[in-house]
């Protein structure tokens, strides 16, 4: 599902919509889930039932797979005059914004030109705001090629897929472009579908044994010859919120918040943490060095994106709730002295971290989803804007759109506008203004 406020006027219009994927019409239609969830039904004796099941209603024509499994409802972007609603387990599905604010679903989405998307796509493409390019990638858990990168023009024609050798699947749930370079984490999290069905135990592991590494390929490259490896032993990130070049290329930087303990991400994930933290690699060594940018705990974020691809100054994250829940808003200066001397993690650090330059909880029972940053025009200096939030108060059950000043020292309410039915705890979000909405494509 989609949730969505359109401002006409100074007045805001809410929708919320279903966007009909095959997976959704489908279970619509048979009053009931049909589908197995990748991730959680992917383990033991239950996860090998589930599988089981499906596989046997793909065979008897009970439900078509090949018109996709996926939800459609991870990330969004809007290029090209479509705005496109994705997740990582199918292809994009193109959602049409209606003049009324209401929202329909086009259709699923593969791009123009000889070389049409047909595999799943991730849900965070990095969209350069300089060149109109959308830089993207695929991954399988099944089949050879694991990872595939390729790229779209600002006209929408996709390039070829440039394969990328992986000795076993991973989760790769988000990515890095740079003005030359894509990176692409192979994290601790693998699929080994072997394990599920041998030992009986979860297809999704976690292996702490395994050394994490960075793969940086050129943004146009048409094979894999340019590509160089670095190793960054127990670093598993899900989330980057931007990367830059510095030394003229031969230095990329990441800005990434780190996942610990790993080990208990699918068994007891309100233990896990995260830190962000800032990764070097340097192109002429083959090196890598990780920073620790803050102490407090902090997850999904964004950054201005007319910023993508460059250095920028300011980033914006969620203060953990415990997961999957966000308890405020906290802005980063990435320019700041590092917390070096803090052994501890802690929320505590939001008080005295000299990175954490504005910060704010939404208040007793009131947890948020990740804020995007809007300009307040487009010639705005950087963190001259607004930060935009659902929340949520599990107490009187209203959901809510908050609108903050991203440039003050608490991040201070410009307006809150209150919904009319709830808006789940989710991740990430998109503002897309009057001129793109202009330039949108019928349908």
């Amino acid at each position: 599902m989609l949730h969505a406020v359109k401002f006409v006027g100074g007045v805001p219009y809410y929708c919320c919509r279903y966007t009909k994927t095959n997976r959704y019409k489908h279970e619509a239609s048979a009053g009931r889930s049909l589908f197995p969830n990748p991730l959680g039904d992917s383990h033991g004796v239950p996860g090998i039932a589930r599988i089981t099941l499906f596989a046997m209603r793909v065979a008897l024509g009970i439900v078509d797979a090949t018109g996709g499994i996926g939800t459609a409802n991870a990330g969004l972007v809007f290029h090209n005059g479509t705005l496109l609603a994705m997740s990582e387990d199918d292809m994009p599905y193109a959602v049409r914004i209606c003049e009324s604010g209401d929202l329909e679903t086009v259709g699923r989405f593969g791009f123009d030109g000889e070389n049409q998307l047909n595999s799943p796509m991730t849900a965070h493409p990095k969209l350069d705001p300089r060149t109109g390019e959308l830089l993207c990638y695929s991954y399988s858990v099944a089949t050879k090629p694991y990872l595939k990168y390729f790229k779209v023009s600002a006209r929408g024609v996709k390039s070829k897929d440039v394969p990328i050798p992986l000795s076993e699947p991973v989760m790769m749930h988000d990515f890095v472009a740079t003005e030359n370079f894509v990176v692409f984490p192979e994290t601790q999290i693998v699929f080994r579908f072997q394990d599920l069905f041998l030992k009986r135990t979860s297809a999704v592991v976690c292996d702490e044994n395994k050394v994490p590494r960075f793969g940086v390929l050129p943004r146009n490259a048409e094979d894999v010859s340019g590509l160089k490896w670095f190793d960054v032993p127990g670093f598993t990130s899900l989330h980057f919120v931007t990367g830059w070049e510095e030394d003229g290329g031969e230095k990329i930087v990441l800005i990434a918040a780190k996942t610990w303990p790993l080990r208990n991400m699918f068994d007891d994930p309100a233990s896990v943490h995260n830190t962000v933290c800032e990764v070097h690699l340097d192109m002429k060594t083959s090196l890598a060095t990780v920073t620790r940018v803050t102490a407090a705990v902090l997850e999904i974020g964004q950054v201005d994106h007319r910023m993508i691809t460059r250095k920028t100054r300011y980033a914006y994250y969620s203060i953990y709730g415990p997961w999957p829940k966000f308890s405020g808003v906290a802005k980063l200066d990435l320019n700041a002295p590092r917390c070096s001397n803090v052994t501890t993690i802690s929320e505590e650090a939001l008080e005295y971290d000299p990175a954490v330059v504005a910060w704010r909880k939404f208040g007793t029972g009131r947890f948020g989803s990740e804020p995007f940053f809007v300009p307040r025009n487009d010639d705005a200096e950087e963190d001259d804007g607004f930060l935009l939030c659902y929340v949520h108060d599990e107490i009187t059950g209203v959901s809510e759109l908050l609108i903050m000043d991203a440039s003050s020292p608490k991040l201070d309410t410009v307006a809150s506008i209150e919904l009319p039915s709830r808006v789940p705890y989710g991740f990430h979000g998109l503002f897309v203004n009057k001129e793109k909405l202009a330039q949108q494509k019928p349908v």
